[in-house]
């Protein structure tokens, strides 16, 4: 119930970093990139989300997600 939208590369036949499969989210999601977070655990991944717009978390083992969350207002 938390997301609006999910996107799944593999089932969409585009591979992150590739634009593209953040373009998919933005039209499944009816959203600008400026009103969503992208949370990976690849940096270069989180790079290509915010060159579009998006503020990124960079997840790691251990992080407490929700703070990171919340530092870039998604909750």
């Amino acid at each position: 119930d938390e997301f609006d939208a999910i996107v799944v590369s593999g089932r969409e036949g585009v591979t992150k970093p590739d634009p593209r499969i953040y373009e998919i989210l933005f039209a499944r999601a009816g959203r600008a990139p400026e009103e969503l977070v992208f949370v990976d655990d690849v940096a270069r991944n989180i790079d290509a989300a915010e060159k579009l717009g998006m503020a990124g978390v960079c997840y790691t083992t251990g992080m407490d997600l929700a703070a990171e969350l919340r530092k870039v207002g998604a909750l």
